[in-house]
């Protein structure tokens, strides 16, 4: 059973019909699925933006929401809380990798935590649809699975 770690680019998928969804989807009903705070926030944002683009209306958006709130109830979705030490972790990622990859705020965060918990044998692995977030994460020696990537297997 795969102890695994979400980023929100890879969590969406599992809401919400796209690439990479099937991957997604065989990990989260087959192993321990954990999110930080910071991803279940971002994935209602994801959820906002979808309505905002057109690609769903608000009513399927609601339904995605109360998905994510049932599977956290249910306690098939850990959520981590940040630390301090995360958001350290992440002053320190963006300060080794900014200058040379894209490597946004929030996906430092996801990032410091993912590390934080596999260094503390929390999680196995890091799921990423994002793939410049990927390549920080193969940089800092983290096992990390691209959902998006035909070959990806769960």
């Amino acid at each position: 059973m795969p102890k695994v770690f979400y980023d929100t680019s890879a969590l969406v998928k599992y809401y919400h019909s796209e690439a990479g969804t099937p991957v997604v989807s065989k990990l989260m009903n087959g192993g321990q699925n954990v999110i930080s705070v910071l991803g279940f926030v971002e994935a209602q944002a994801a959820f906002a933006a979808k309505v905002r683009s057109g690609e769903i209306s608000k009513d399927p958006a609601g339904v995605l929401r109360a998905r994510l709130l049932l599977d956290i109830a249910a306690g098939d979705l850990n959520v981590i809380t940040l630390t301090r030490d995360h958001f350290e972790g992440a002053a320190r990622l963006v300060g080794r990798h900014s200058f040379t990859h894209r490597l946004r705020t929030l996906d430092a965060i996801q990032l410091s935590t993912a590390m934080d918990l596999h260094r503390q044998g929390i999680i196995e692995r890091f799921v990423v649809a994002d793939q410049a977030l990927v390549d920080v994460a193969t940089l800092e020696g983290i096992s990390v699975l691209n959902p998006m990537i035909p070959s990806a297997t769960a």
